[in-house]
C-alpha cells in the first residue's frame, strides 16, 4: 500500500485551518457553558415570588390568589410590554436612525408599561382589603440590597 503524503504547504493549511476550528469550537462551547442566565425579572413567577415572599403564610396564600385571578390578563399585558421594549431596540439599532420612529416607539412602550401597571395594580386592589395589618404593611415595603 502506497503511504499518503502531503507537501508540507498543505500540511500546514490543514494544520492551520484544524487549529482555527477548534479555537472556534471551544470558544463557542465556553460562552454557552459558562454564560450567567438572564435573571427572570418580567415574569408572572418573580412577580409572585418578589411580593409573596414578603409576606405571612395567609396573606401570601391571599396574595398569589389575586394573582392567579389575573394571571392571563397581566401575562399578555407583561408579553406587550416586552415586545414593545423590543420595538424600541430595533428603532435605536435601525439604520438611517429616526428619531420620530423612535418617539412613537418609546410612546407605545410606555403606554404597554401602563397597561402592565393598571392590571398589578387591580391585583393589589383585590388582595388589600384581605390581608392582615402586618401583611398591607409588609407588601411594598423595600427589601436591604
Amino acid at each position: 500500500m502506497k503511504a499518503l503524503t502531503l507537501s508540507s504547504r498543505t500540511f500546514a493549511w490543514i494544520l492551520s485551518l484544524s487549529l482555527l476550528l477548534n479555537a472556534f469550537l471551544l470558544a463557542w462551547a465556553g460562552v454557552r457553558w459558562f454564560r450567567p442566565e438572564p435573571h427572570p425579572r418580567f415574569t408572572m413567577e418573580f412577580l409572585e415570588q418578589r411580593f409573596a415572599a414578603r409576606l405571612p403564610e395567609r396573606d401570601a396564600a391571599i396574595f398569589r390568589k389575586a394573582l392567579e385571578i389575573h394571571r392571563a390578563e397581566l401575562s399578555a399585558r407583561m408579553d406587550a410590554a416586552r415586545r414593545s421594549r423590543d420595538s424600541v431596540r430595533e428603532v435605536l439599532t435601525a439604520e438611517p436612525f429616526q428619531p420620530s420612529r423612535l418617539a412613537a416607539a418609546l410612546d407605545d412602550s410606555q403606554a404597554a408599561m401602563d397597561r402592565f401597571h393598571a392590571e398589578f395594580r387591580a391585583v393589589i386592589l383585590s388582595a388589600a382589603p384581605e390581608l392582615s395589618p402586618e401583611g398591607r404593611q409588609r407588601l411594598f415595603e423595600r427589601r436591604e440590597p
